[in-house]
């Protein structure tokens, strides 16, 4: 029983330390990310607003498509 508690804890403990990793490389890149917030939240905007008369079927496949 404690050996399996033991080895879930480990277990946990990688996961953190690379979600610890993986978060630390989005704080360091935020502030260069937010500098280009403006431009991309236009571009998405625009693109949205292309899509508007278009019917269903092709603003699904151009979102699912082309965008992502």
């Amino acid at each position: 029983m404690k050996e399996n508690q033991l080895k879930t804890a480990s277990e946990l403990n990688q996961i953190s330390s690379r979600e610890l990793g993986r978060t630390s490389k989005i704080f360091e890149t935020s502030r260069e990310r937010q500098s280009t917030l403006n431009g991309t939240c236009t571009i998405a905007s625009a693109f949205l607003t292309y899509l508007g008369p278009w019917i269903y079927g092709f603003q699904r496949l151009m979102l699912t498509a082309h965008w992502i």
